[in-house]
């Protein structure tokens, strides 16, 4: 089941990549990378495909997992923050839930 930080991260990359920046940046790069792809031989090719698939899969999980990672770092910050100016808030929280 997804969480809830995990649901914003898909939110926060799919309207990144919705923008005209990361169109561009992903254009060059694929170009460049077909460029590369044609000046090699046909094993060659195949390996180059399956570094990068797998750089991209490393890739997308270190984001999301650095994202996530921020978010949590964000809300301890803020409960730190609270918890001096609100010395009883954690027990408010807790009655809560």
């Amino acid at each position: 089941m997804e969480t809830v930080i995990e649901k914003i991260y898909e939110n926060y990359i799919q309207k990144y990549s919705e923008t005209d920046t990361a169109s561009q940046e992903k254009k060059v790069i694929y170009e460049k990378y077909r460029t590369l792809r044609q000046k090699l031989p046909a094993d060659l090719v195949q390996e180059l495909d399956m570094l990068m698939e797998k750089q991209t899969e490393i890739l997308c999980g270190e984001l999301k997992e650095n994202f996530a990672e921020g978010f949590r770092a964000g809300v301890k910050l803020i409960k730190e923050v609270y918890l001096e100016e609100i010395p009883d808030l954690e027990e408010k929280i807790r009655k809560m839930v």
